[in-house]
């Protein structure tokens, strides 16, 4: 009988970007406007902490922008309902830059998007609040604790500046390497 060992690293799925050759293994989109940026919340440590909606890149994503998509889509409980071609148009734009976040070789790992609030796109705490608990109460075998995504929430810029909330690793990063369209 054979015994199956299970390896130690599993290695991730990753998107190559034609332009640059960098290797994503992940990708988000922070939206701004003019009272601050638009967040999502995950409890980390028995608090939470927020961070851009973004997450890992899986090879179905066809590419960064289908990941961006769906990530977006899934961590606003479908508030965010945007195609790919609009994520991507995203980046067209000079004050919508693009943000890299590198990883432990130094290397960009993980694309964010800065882009301004479309003026179509209404975000609201109670409303992203409504979409989870439908969606928790519609999967009463899923455990409530495994939708990580707790809430969504505008962070002030003067809340940021003072330091006032808490951010992610990943999000500070992005916040240090942008200006926001100014």
């Amino acid at each position: 009988m054979a015994t199956f060992i299970k390896p130690r690293y599993q290695k991730k799925d990753y998107w190559v970007d034609p332009k640059t050759g960098y290797h994503f293994t992940g990708g988000g989109i922070l939206f701004f406007d003019d009272v601050g940026i638009w967040t999502v919340g995950e409890m980390q440590g028995g608090t939470i902490e927020y961070t851009d909606p973004g997450g890992r890149y899986n090879y179905n994503d066809c590419n960064i922008w289908g990941t961006i998509r769906r990530e977006l889509w899934e961590e606003t409980y479908g508030m965010c309902d945007l195609t790919t071609s609009q994520i991507e148009s995203f980046t067209s734009g000079t004050d919508q830059p693009i943000v890299y976040v590198n990883g432990h070789t130094d290397q960009p790992v993980y694309l964010c998007i800065v882009a301004r609030l479309p003026k179509n796109m209404v975000l609201r705490e109670d409303e992203f609040i409504r979409r989870r608990d439908i969606t928790v109460g519609q999967n009463p075998d899923t455990p409530p604790k495994n939708y990580k995504t707790l809430c969504i929430k505008r962070i002030r810029y003067t809340e940021i500046s003072n330091g006032t909330v808490n951010l992610s690793r990943r999000l500070r990063l992005i916040l240090k390497n942008t200006t926001f369209g100014a």
